[in-house]
């Protein structure tokens, strides 16, 4: 039985020498570059692209079997020229350990990687063979289960995104990513994991950016859990953006579920900043919720929740937020329409929006919101005076009509109107106590039907609406006096304090044009004007004298 086990060790051995000589030899002797042409018709009958190895093949077997190819080609496919994918160099290496035990772990290394992803105006794109050819299970080949990828690496890459249906252009320079150990990381034992790149857009950079993490496998290899996590985000002024936080993807073998949270402090988007932000997130299958998201901004905290759908090729929002005792004019501040507007601000949102870009959004931006502003002012315009003073010209001139009845309204009218060209400052304010309403938002158009602005002196209610698409502005209100300086007897000062004076608000938002309505409000003061002029005369000929008089006449005729 001993001599048994001998002979059959030693028929192992032997088989084990004539193996290694065999694999020697082939690496050896056996030119790679002899295949050229049978991994550029496969990958090509695999993905529906054509494949250029323009390069040497080299390979070795020792201590890890190695496979290179240099200077790699993968062709658009016909309406789109060019490439899809390009890469200086591409390497994969496979350990002896796994294979010995039939599976293939590869660690997959890309330097000079350009990868080109466009979207014609017809909304065709060049990786839609792709996808769905690598989609398509290939039932005939059962090789595939038994590889798997072990770790990643790209060096220098480079990721253009064109979609001439929206006029986009981004690209990722400087792109570099190290994964390791993907598939022998043990139970709680962590691995690094790093991503860099330059965003830039239309060539214009954008910013940089990075992520540091550490991971480790969790509940029997269905999960993995990403802690330290550090994101870094530099725009081209020098600003830059930290945040930290942790990361679990569950559900590996199934539909991966990402749940986590994020926090940070002086972050900048755009020329928006906030100064902390706190939140939680949960995204599957292309859907992500971020909630509840702690914002303290403009010297106030806010909380609001985020909702982002990216099943479909166009990514929609959905947007909740609300704000308690904050000054609106930090708000304002931080888009540039610092002193348009002060008071404590109530504010409650509701919207949603679609596409990838600032002008999208603005144009699909549509939703509901309440607002309300206590103890605040407008700047630039001094109601109260203006409403004081046209009640008084218009008091002046109907009183000249009705004593002189030798005024001509119309020169009158011109003359005064010419007086109303308001103009804007700074240093002038209209203060309130109260200012309220509802907007209603759709495809970018703000309205609001029930603008309500009270203060002791005087009311206004108002309607109107905005266009984000060009920031401009059409809005009315009725301003009215509340304090009566007139004697009651003084029936046209009476009906100037219960006429309110119509204000038209026009231009952008960035300046506005306020111009009192005075051909209505003096159109309607002289229409009370000549019911006036006829009581006058009614009651100046038909005195009981004068009738009497017209009685007698009639009754001796």
């Amino acid at each position: 039985m001993f001599k048994f086990f001998k002979r059959i060790f030693q028929l192992l051995m032997g088989l084990l020498v004539i193996a290694i000589v065999a694999t020697i030899g082939i690496v050896n002797f056996v030119n790679p570059n002899q295949f050229k042409d049978t991994i550029e018709r496969t990958v090509s009958e695999r993905t529906g692209h054509e494949l250029n190895i323009r390069g040497p093949i080299t390979w070795r077997w020792f201590p890890i079997l190695a496979l290179q190819l240099e200077d790699v080609v993968l062709k658009n496919r016909t309406p789109f020229t060019g490439h899809l994918l390009s890469a200086k160099i591409i390497g994969a290496k496979c350990e002896l350990e796994p294979l010995l035990l039939g599976k293939i772990a590869l660690d997959i290394q890309l330097k000079g990687l350009d990868l080109m992803l466009s979207k014609n105006a017809k909304g065709q794109t060049n990786w839609a063979e792709l996808k769905q050819r690598l989609a398509t299970p290939d039932t005939a080949n059962t090789s595939s289960a038994r590889i798997g990828l072990n770790g990643i690496m790209v060096q220098n890459g480079q990721v253009t995104l064109v979609d001439d249906t929206k006029q986009s252009h981004y690209v990722l320079n400087h792109v570099n990513i190290s994964a390791e150990h993907l598939l022998k990381g043990a139970i709680g034992i962590s691995n690094p994991f790093s991503l860099s790149f330059e965003l830039g857009s239309h060539q214009q950079p954008i910013g940089h950016l990075s992520l540091e993490s550490e991971w480790s496998l969790k509940q029997g290899g269905e999960s993995i859990h990403f802690q330290n996590i550090a994101f870094e985000f530099k725009l081209p002024n020098g600003h830059i953006t930290h945040l930290h936080g942790a990361a679990d993807i569950q559900n590996l073998k199934r539909i991966p579920t990402v749940q986590g949270h994020l926090a940070g402090d002086a972050i900048q988007i755009g020329k928006i900043k906030i100064d902390a932000l706190k939140a939680n997130f949960v995204a599957k299958g292309g859907l992500i919720h971020i909630a509840p998201i702690d914002i303290k901004i403009a010297h106030s905290q806010q909380k609001a929740t985020l909702k982002i759908d990216l099943s479909n090729d166009t990514p929609k929002y959905f947007l909740t937020q609300e704000a308690q005792d904050f000054e609106i004019n930090h708000l304002l501040a931080l888009f540039g329409k610092k002193d348009k507007l002060e008071g404590k601000t109530r504010l409650k949102m509701n919207l949603s929006a679609t596409g990838s870009s600032v002008a999208e959004w603005q144009r699909s931006l549509s939703g509901q919101g309440e607002i309300e502003i206590r103890n605040g002012k407008f700047h630039g315009i001094d109601l109260i005076h203006l409403g004081k003073n046209a009640q008084s010209r218009v008091h002046g001139l109907v009183n000249s009509f009705i004593q002189k009845l030798s005024i001509n309204p119309s020169s009158a009218l011109g003359t005064e109107a010419e007086k109303w060209k308001t103009t804007q400052s700074s240093s002038i304010f209209t203060p309130f106590e109260t200012a309220k309403g509802r907007v209603m938002i759709t495809n970018g158009v703000v309205r609001n039907p029930d603008l309500a602005i009270s203060h002791p002196e005087y009311a206004i209610n108002g309607a109107g609406t905005v266009q984000l698409s060009n920031n401009t502005i059409q809005y009315q209100t009725s301003f009215l006096l509340k304090n009566n300086p007139y004697p009651e007897n003084n029936k046209i000062g009476r009906f100037l304090y219960q006429t309110p004076l119509t204000i038209q608000i026009s231009g952008t938002l960035n300046d506005p044009v306020i111009r009192p309505d005075m051909t209505s409000y003096f159109g309607s003061a002289l229409s009370f004007a000549q019911k006036q002029v006829v009581e006058t005369v009614v009651e100046k000929v038909l005195t009981p004298e004068n009738l009497n008089k017209a009685l007698e006449h009639l009754l001796n005729r």
